[in-house]
């Protein structure tokens, strides 16, 4: 039996830049055989389960911009509610998704071409010979059984195939996968002399046949997913054109696209708002590239139900009148209410003053966190629909209900977030101030930004993000510093690593003697403020950059402060607490040019980067006047 993984040059130099770089680093092997057979074993099934949920994310987007709204779908969503998809039911939403889509972007079982899928069999046949011999649940609860693996699968794999069919086979590899996760149960051999190494090429093979399936390939590499660069510009023939960069199997590619109309308005909110800092879903057409819907990546977490969730998108000012009573009433319950609430682009700055008081100034960009909230009367306060890593969106919801006084009630909730974790991009306080807001909404209350601050510092040190514009902000209390009345409008090019920080593990220690420098910064930023000086207010954010890598060192921060003329940029930002980095450029027409020639170098440079986003910071309200 083969002991050695051919890999698919395929998948390491055509597909999208995510499975490419996890496949790249999954087959970097030594003469084809990996040094540790259990590990690369483990790391396929990691891939699985990232693969699978990518083509569940072109599905469901696919479905969400071309078709009206199912119940066999919505009612997936329903009733998992926020928390995350086990692969089986992952699998489901898949399939369920191409099957009510007609022309789906991947075809559904009945439709799906006939094709041998010999490594898929040959897995398939593995798996059954061992079942075989384990049984049929005889040997269940007395931990993983020893078994003669490559006796056992020998001869099954010399003997004929089994026909699997392409969904099938993904259908077999998600129950093999729930067998090796949880052996002691299933009685699965993994304690068995040559089970990694009989198992793993087997796995790895059926993996390459079920991605390069020519249905499945094609999916994937001429539908690739892609961000704006510059805003939706108008023609003169009426129309507008888009500007992206496009991963087309491997290779970086500057993209211009025409439309009848903005893609950011071509689709409805309905299950979020398109916007500069969304992803898309182009289509490969013989006259060129064009825009086939919104991308929405499963890896951030479930999107809302259609038609069943309570509330719409935004806050509401109601009179609320007696809204703790009418809460109370019956027949006026479930009381539904939604909260968005933006993320961020690390901070333009973030330090300590002399006076012993922290401070942050906000960078909000136009990424958000949106909750829906749904009240019904209950015995007892209880929350619904939380997933595990939402501790914190539960704690705010708590102190929410508990501040307005709303009694025993049961909350609903669903939530959708496309802001990365760990990145310094204010997820957390997003989550915690879109909570608060959906409760509060649905209550019929209005909560100011000051009385929705207090609350988030009762879970965590929050970003400011609930103060409009730019500020600067205590973080640790939520309390207002400093608000101006005119404010930089900027456009960030926004470098997300793979990395990320856990923020309770920074450390500060020191910087209480830096706090003679914060102070100078602090009055700069106002001096740049009064001039409207965008190099300015750029300049000190740089300097607040690079003062903390003292601290928390971002390896971005200090190559691109000294190559900003080749850029065309400002300066930059980072996340004081994570590992985002951003360049900044003024928010007018040559400043989103250089903006988008720089996302597209950037991109090109590093390829290691999660992501390279364009993102913009809020219009400052108060003035139209341009600036330096």
């Amino acid at each position: 039996m083969k002991r050695a993984l051919r890999p698919s040059k395929a998948l390491y130099r055509d597909f999208p830049v995510e499975i490419r770089r996890f496949y790249g680093e999954l087959v970097h092997l030594d003469g084809g055989q990996p040094r540790n057979w259990h590990d690369t074993h483990a790391a396929l099934l990691e891939f699985v389960e990232m693969t699978l949920r990518f083509l569940c994310s072109l599905a469901l987007s696919d479905y969400r911009s071309r078709h009206r709204p199912e119940p066999k779908v919505e009612g997936l969503l329903e009733r998992q509610g926020s928390r995350n998809l086990p692969l089986g039911r992952l699998l489901e939403l898949f399939r369920s998704c191409c099957e009510v889509t007609p022309g789906a972007l991947l075809p559904p079982p009945a439709q799906f071409p006939p094709r041998r899928l010999d490594g898929v069999a040959r897995l398939v046949a593995a798996i059954d010979a061992i079942g075989a011999a384990v049984g049929t649940g005889a040997r269940r609860g007395r931990g993983a059984v020893k078994i003669d693996v490559e006796g056992q699968i020998g001869h099954h794999l010399n003997s004929e195939l089994p026909s699997v069919d392409w969904w099938t086979g993904w259908q077999r590899i998600v129950e093999y996968r729930n067998k090796i996760a949880h052996s002691g149960e299933s009685g699965w051999p993994t304690r068995s002399s040559g089970f990694w190494e009989a198992m793993t090429p087997l796995l790895h093979d059926a993996i390459v046949d079920l991605l390069t399936d020519p249905a499945v390939s094609t999916a994937i590499l001429d539908y690739p997913i892609v961000a704006l660069t510059y805003p939706p510009e108008p023609q003169d023939s009426g129309r507008f054109m888009h500007y992206v960069y496009v991963d087309d199997r491997g290779e970086l590619l500057e993209a211009e696209i025409e439309a009848d109309t903005p893609v950011t308005e071509q689709w409805d909110g309905s299950f979020g708002e398109a916007n500069m800092a969304s992803s898309y879903l182009l289509q490969r057409t013989a006259e060129g590239w064009v825009f086939r819907g919104v991308f929405w990546d499963l890896a951030n977490g479930l999107p809302p139900a259609i038609g069943t969730t309570p509330g719409e998108t935004g806050n509401s000012t109601r009179d609320s009148g007696s809204a703790k009573r009418r809460i109370r009433n019956q027949r006026e319950m479930p009381a539904r209410g939604s909260g968005i609430a933006p993320g961020t682009c690390g901070e333009f700055a973030q330090g300590i003053l002399p006076s012993g008081t922290p401070f942050h100034i906000t960078c909000p960009i136009n990424k958000s966190a949106t909750v829906l909230a749904e009240l019904r009367p209950a015995n007892q306060l209880s929350l619904k629909g939380l997933r595990d890593d939402h501790r914190k969106l539960g704690l705010a919801i708590e102190n929410t209900v508990r501040e307005l006084d709303l009694g025993p009630v049961e909350v609903s909730i669903r939530h959708w977030s496309d802001i990365d974790i760990g990145k310094g991009m204010g997820s957390s306080t997003a989550d915690v101030l879109a909570g608060i807001r959906a409760v509060v909404d649905a209550a019929g209350e209005e909560f100011d930004p000051a009385a929705e601050g207090r609350l988030a510092a009762t879970v965590e040190s929050s970003d400011g993000s609930m103060y409009p514009g730019i500020s600067v902000v205590n973080h640790r209390t939520c309390e207002l510093l400093r608000t101006w009345a005119w404010h930089p409008e900027l456009v960030i090019v926004m470098l997300v690593p793979t990395d990320s920080v856990d923020t309770p593990s920074i450390r500060f220690e020191g910087q209480e003697d830096l706090a003679a420098d914060y102070e100078d910064m602090l009055t700069r930023f106002d001096q740049s403020i009064a001039e409207r000086s965008l190099a300015g207010f750029a300049e000190q954010s740089t300097r607040s950059a690079l003062l903390n890598n003292r601290f928390l060192l971002n390896p971005y921060s200090s190559y691109f402060s000294e190559r900003l003329d080749e850029f065309g940029a400002l300066g930059i930002d980072v996340g004081h607490t994570g590992t985002v980095c951003g360049l900044l450029f003024p928010n007018t027409e040559d400043g989103r040019e250089r903006a988008s020639d720089a996302c597209f170098n950037v991109r090109g440079r590093f390829p290691e980067l999660k992501d390279v986003k364009v993102v913009t910071t809020p219009v400052c309200r108060s003035s139209d006047d341009e600036s330096d």
